[in-house]
């Protein structure tokens, strides 16, 4: 089973003059990001958007899967 992704809005940060931005550290620590890592920034309709660690993105898309496993079998159930 994998563990639940909890999406709500927890943090906030500011786009600096040269387009950067600094991920607060309690992000970077709750996502083990340290120094060099890569990260990854998915975007849905140009105004939804995830940063993980670009290790995580497989388990992100089991998850996804399973959402969607789960969503077709209650609509089947019906």
């Amino acid at each position: 089973m994998h563990k639940a992704w909890d999406f709500k809005i927890q943090w906030t940060t500011t786009v600096w003059s040269k387009w950067q931005i600094v991920i607060p550290k309690s992000v970077r620590e709750l996502l083990d990001i340290n120094s060099g890592d890569d990260v990854i920034i998915i975007t849905k309709n140009d105004d939804a958007m995830v940063i993980m660690k670009s290790e995580d993105l497989e388990k992100f898309m089991w998850y996804l899967q399973s959402c969607i496993d789960e969503m077709s079998d209650k609509n089947c159930a019906k």
